[in-house]
């Protein structure tokens, strides 16, 4: 009887598990603990003035784009002022930022001078601009391209003292499972391998000492592994706690803002990246949402972007599913 009941209970949870496979659709919003789909506007109200919004994508995702506009425009409609954070604009360039949206200088102007990347900007002009119809003001976050460029190459060390004044305060790395992540994902094998992550750690190929903390296991990691592959997570570690230094910091000036941070999906998802930071910064409220697509995997394996992972956690406190 006692094997006939776990029987019994084995295949009720594999039907269970099958019906939530199934459940999974584009263009739909889950909770990232139950997996259980969500309304636009259930998500906003959770949100309050002083709230930091970590809105992840893949970069080349014309319909992650789209929902990004779609919850500004959201968020504005309930009456929030808006700030949106860039990952894709180093915070020295702040004045140029703020030239563009007063329209001192053009669009050109703008992306020349602040190095823009070869992402389309196509696809985040409505972002970029969209604070300034919303009483609130697009910042650049991240460290500047040459900081993650010289660290990726010859690590921390090789900074001068007046290089290292472009740092964070109190500066972190990521911790020993976003490296463990990172490293799975810049090999092309384990669960958080998806093209669209590699492609996003690879933007830090384009592109210490006082004030460092570094983790004793990393410290044997770096000494024990491939450096090369260390110093990238150095750069990535750098990418994280920057924008949560220069994002903590508007949000505690600024409580009157919600504070959209839009950020390539690695650095947002399973922890350890920039929500951690952001947290050890003093952000009190804030809230995750991570967008995935549905590619031609089996059911399981789309189930399984979007529910917590056996090691690594909640993916987010939102997954939001496109095609």
């Amino acid at each position: 009887m006692l094997v006939k009941n776990l029987l019994s209970f084995v295949f009720v949870g594999l039907a269970s598990t099958q019906m939530a496979v199934a459940s999974i659709d584009a263009d739909t919003i889950y909770d990232g603990h139950r997996v259980e789909p969500q309304s636009l506007d259930s998500v906003i109200e959770k949100i309050q003035p002083g709230t930091v919004v970590v809105l992840s994508e893949y970069h080349d995702s014309v319909d992650h784009h789209k929902k990004q506009a779609l919850f500004l425009h959201r968020l504005a409609e309930a009456g929030f002022n808006v700030s949106v954070g860039m990952e894709f604009i180093g915070y020295p360039f702040q004045k140029q930022v703020d030239d563009f949206l007063a329209s001192k200088i053009t669009e050109d102007e703008f992306l020349k001078a602040i190095l823009w990347p070869g992402n389309p900007f196509e696809f985040y002009r409505e972002l970029v601009l969209f604070p300034a119809h919303h009483s609130g003001r697009t910042l650049g976050l991240n460290a500047p391209q040459w900081l993650s460029r010289k660290i990726s190459q010859g690590g921390f060390e090789s900074l001068t003292p007046e290089e290292k004044e472009f740092m964070p305060p109190n500066f972190e790395m990521g911790n020993d499972l976003y490296y463990e992540r990172f490293k799975e994902a810049v090999g092309g094998h384990g669960a958080a391998a998806d093209d669209e992550i590699k492609a996003e750690v690879a933007i830090n190929e384009e592109p210490f000492d006082d004030g460092i903390k570094l983790h004793s296991q990393m410290v044997k990691h770096s000494k024990n592994e491939d450096d090369r592959l260390y110093r990238y997570f150095m750069a990535q570690s750098l990418w994280d706690d920057t924008m949560a230094w220069q994002a903590s910091s508007y949000i505690n000036e600024n409580p009157d803002q919600v504070l959209v941070i839009i950020v390539g999906d690695f650095h947002n998802v399973y922890g350890g990246g920039l929500p951690d930071r952001l947290v050890a910064r003093g952000v009190q409220q804030l809230l995750t949402i991570s967008q995935t697509r549905l590619f031609d995997d089996s059911k399981a394996d789309n189930f399984a972007k979007v529910a917590p992972h056996p090691r690594y956690g909640n993916r987010a406190d939102y997954v939001w599913v496109s095609e």
